[in-house]
């Protein structure tokens, strides 16, 4: 077999032209050889997100002062008040009306307050009623006259009352009733209030034994 031996001029004349046109396709096939593995690259580990911070800004408080402390109790003692003198005005004279009544009238109408004669008299004998009580002359130990009241002289009333008076056994007087008026309220009133309270009498006997009694004391209210 017979083998050409390549000329040493055309190696060396063709040897940079080979050389160039191999290394532009070795360019090329590395090119495409990239773009091929540039999706599986893509493929196997994904790009990381990015996350998004949001900063906010926060104005800084201002710190709180602490509470003030309490005050002091400072305890005054109040100076003693200075006596000052005060004049106190004098208090006025206040009129004072008076309702007078003329004094020759009151006289005459106490004269006149004295009782008349009681009915009956010691000698006459007694008579008990249903109730055992005797109905007698009675003997007057104390009999001051009744005080005529001020109203009724001021009105001019005037009268007679009869009043029917019941004594115990001691000669007080234990009830005083009116058997007869005298037309006036107040007359009768003072009259037998006036015998009920101060008036006394001697206690009247029944075969010397003292016994209660009643009898009729008439009682003249007149102004002179």
């Amino acid at each position: 077999m017979t083998h050409a031996a390549p000329s040493p001029t055309a190696t060396t004349a063709l040897q940079p032209q080979r050389i160039a046109a191999t290394s532009l396709a070795i360019a090329i096939h590395l090119a495409a050889f990239g773009l091929l593995l540039m999706p599986l690259a893509n493929q196997g580990t994904p790009a990381p997100a990015t996350e998004r911070i949001q900063v906010q800004w926060q104005q800084a408080q201002p710190p709180v002062p602490p509470p003030p402390a309490p005050p002091e109790l400072v305890r005054h003692t109040p100076a003693p008040p200075q006596s000052t003198p005060h004049s106190v005005p004098l208090p006025q004279s206040i009129p004072v009306v008076v309702d007078t009544v003329d004094p020759a009238v009151v006289a005459a109408a106490a004269l006149a307050l004295t009782p008349t004669q009681i009915q009956g008299s010691p000698a006459e004998p007694l008579s008990l009623d249903s109730t055992g009580t005797a109905h007698s002359a009675l003997q007057v130990l104390q009999s001051p006259p009744p005080p005529y009241p001020p109203q009724a002289l001021q009105q001019r009333q005037q009268g007679e009352v009869l009043l029917r008076v019941s004594i115990d056994v001691s000669g007080k007087v234990s009830a005083v009733e009116i058997e007869r008026s005298s037309g006036h309220r107040l007359l009768d009133q003072a009259a037998r209030r006036q015998v009920l309270r101060h008036w006394r009498f001697a206690p009247a006997q029944r075969d010397g034994q003292h016994i209660p009694a009643q009898g009729l004391v008439p009682i003249n209210f007149r102004i002179e």
